[in-house]
């Protein structure tokens, strides 16, 4: 009876050790279920190497923390070799292109943080925003005060280098860096009534920036188109050209119209149709649109 005591007693007494046991290697006070101390103290030294069946090694964890897997010596935090044969290197789920007829797609990392995410539909490596629109635009023919050129989030081509509030139409960059920054808006000054190149229509058309949330706003860059006499009933497109310009991330832009000075008739011509305001030129696809490209 006491030899059946003592061999339950050391089954059980075993079964509990399996259970709870913490394994060290290397250590004496292994704090977790497995804890593993590499054996020597240089970056060189491997605290952990696993082989296949075959005696490759296939995953090495070095002493300064480089991980390699197909690598014995890994250069980097994590050192890949992939299939020569296959190509196969890496699979990262969840980040496939939505439109399934597009072969690959691209990921992108934030500098800020190092996350890595997918680029937007469209598979564009370059970080850029684009919005165009193909609608008319009411402006204020009363006004010589700058007027906001709006857009809306339908007019979003793709969106990568900005974030958009859809109700104060500004695009907020989203990394510090250098940006290209263009822009342009159709436009008619009509005037039937306008015969000699004294009589002219000017608009102001130009981007603002603020670095405050909103609270105050500078020009960044901007051009003036003038219509002169006759020429004032031929619509145009007014274009800003493409400026470099460092910008901090959470700076807003946002892109305004202005017709700088009132005399005389206070309304551009024939406030009916798209006569003085934002509207679509003949033989143009687009009225307004906004380009931002990171460099």
């Amino acid at each position: 009876m006491m030899r059946k005591k003592i061999t339950l007693t050391v089954l059980l007494s075993v079964s509990f050790m399996n259970l709870n046991a913490q394994v060290g290697i290397n250590t004496s006070t292994p704090p977790a279920t497995l804890d593993v101390i590499s054996k020597g103290n240089t970056a060189s030294g491997k605290a952990l190497k696993i082989n296949n069946s075959s005696s490759n090694e296939l995953v090495t964890v070095l002493d300064n923390g480089n991980v390699g897997i197909n690598k014995v010596d890994p250069s980097g935090k994590l050192h890949i070799v992939g299939d020569a044969s296959t190509n196969d290197v890496l699979y990262l789920e969840n980040l496939q292109e939505e439109n399934a007829s597009r072969q690959f797609t691209h990921v992108l990392v934030n500098n800020s943080t190092g996350k890595i995410v997918k680029a937007k539909a469209g598979g564009s490596s370059t970080i850029l925003t684009n919005y165009r629109s193909s609608g008319q635009q009411v402006l204020d023919q009363t006004t010589n005060s700058s007027q906001l050129v709006e857009f809306s989030s339908n007019d979003s081509l793709i969106e990568s280098a900005t974030s958009f509030n859809a109700s104060t139409s500004t695009f907020t960059i989203l990394e510090d860096g250098y940006y290209l920054v263009s822009g342009f808006v159709g436009f008619n000054g009509f005037r039937n009534d306008f015969t000699t190149v004294s009589q002219y229509i000017a608009m102001n058309l130009f981007f603002e920036v603020s670095t405050n949330g909103g609270g105050s706003w500078n020009q960044l860059t901007g051009v003036r188109n003038t219509f002169i006499g006759a020429s004032a009933g031929v619509g145009t497109t007014i274009s800003i050209s493409p400026i470099a310009l460092y910008l901090n991330a959470n700076s807003q832009i946002r892109l305004m119209i202005q017709r700088p000075q009132i005399n005389g008739n206070l309304t551009l011509g024939t406030p009916a149709g798209s006569n003085g305001h934002i509207n679509l030129p003949t033989g143009q696809s687009y009225s307004k649109s906004v380009l931002i490209i990171k460099q």
